[in-house]
C-alpha cells in the first residue's frame, strides 16, 4: 500500500478519532443557562450503558474528510457488537486503498498498523459517531446539568481535558471537547425518523478541518465469526 495513503489514513483517522470524541449538537448548544453539579461517576455509566445499541448489526456507510488541502471519501462497513465491540473496514474512491480499525473490549487493532498509535488514545471516538456514549477510564470528576429539553454531562479528566455529552432524554446528540477551557473539537449528530443516527459530522475547531460519516444502511447479525475481531496475517 502506498505510503502517501498511510500518511493521509493517519492524519484522518486522528482527526475522527479526536473529533467523534468531542461533539456539539449545534453552534450555541455548549453555553449552559446555569451551573454544573458534581454526580458520581456510577451516574453516567449508567447512563451510557442505555446508549448501547441492543444487538448485533452491521452498518453500511460513506464519509468524507476535508483539511482545506485534500478530500478524501469512500465507503466502508461497520460491524457492532454490543457492548465493546466494533470493526470498520473503509475503502478511499478510486482505488487509493482499504483500512481496517477493530476495538475489541479494551483492545485495538488496525492495518495498516501505523494508524493504531493515533487511534488508540482515543478509542471511544467512534462509538460516539454512532450514539454510543463510552466512558474513558480516566475521567476522574463527573458534573451534570439540566438545561431545559437538554442534559450536559461534563466529564473532566487529567491534562485538562473536559468532555460534554449533550443528550435529550437518552439520546446522544452530540460532544464537546475543550482542552484548559478551549473548545478543540465538535461533533454534531444527525438523526433519522426512527430516532437513529444517520450522519456523524466532526470539525476540528483548531484545525478548521471536517470529518463526515453517513450510515446508508443497516442490517441485524447474527454472531460474527472469531476472525472478524482479527486482522488477516
Amino acid at each position: 500500500m502506498r505510503s502517501d495513503f498511510l500518511a493521509l489514513h493517519r492524519r484522518h483517522f486522528y482527526l475522527a478519532a479526536l473529533a467523534l470524541a468531542t461533539a456539539c449538537g449545534r453552534p450555541g448548544a455548549t453555553v449552559p443557562a446555569g451551573p454544573f453539579a458534581a454526580v458520581p461517576r456510577e451516574s453516567l455509566a449508567a447512563l451510557a450503558a442505555r446508549t448501547v445499541p441492543a444487538g448485533r448489526e452491521v452498518l453500511r456507510i460513506r464519509w468524507r474528510s476535508d483539511d482545506g488541502r485534500i478530500a478524501l471519501s469512500g465507503q466502508g462497513a461497520v460491524r457492532v457488537a454490543p457492548p465493546d465491540s466494533l470493526r470498520v473496514d473503509v475503502a478511499v474512491r478510486l482505488g487509493v486503498g482499504r483500512a481496517t480499525l477493530i476495538l475489541a473490549g479494551d483492545g485495538v487493532a488496525a492495518e495498516p498498523r501505523e494508524i493504531v498509535e493515533q487511534v488508540l488514545p482515543d478509542r471511544f471516538a467512534l462509538w460516539a459517531a454512532l450514539g454510543v456514549i463510552r466512558v474513558p477510564e480516566d475521567v476522574d470528576a463527573v458534573a451534570r446539568l439540566e438545561d431545559g429539553a437538554r442534559t450536559l454531562w461534563r466529564a473532566s479528566a487529567e491534562g485538562g481535558r473536559t468532555t460534554t455529552f449533550e443528550l435529550r432524554g437518552d439520546t446522544l446528540v452530540g460532544v464537546t471537547r475543550e482542552v484548559d477551557g478551549r473548545s478543540v473539537a465538535r461533533l454534531r449528530l444527525t438523526r433519522g425518523p426512527d430516532g437513529r443516527v444517520a450522519k456523524a459530522q466532526v470539525t476540528d475547531l483548531r484545525r478548521g478541518a471536517r470529518f463526515e460519516v453517513e450510515i446508508t444502511g443497516s442490517a441485524p447479525s447474527e454472531a460474527f465469526p472469531s476472525e472478524i475481531w482479527r486482522l488477516r496475517p
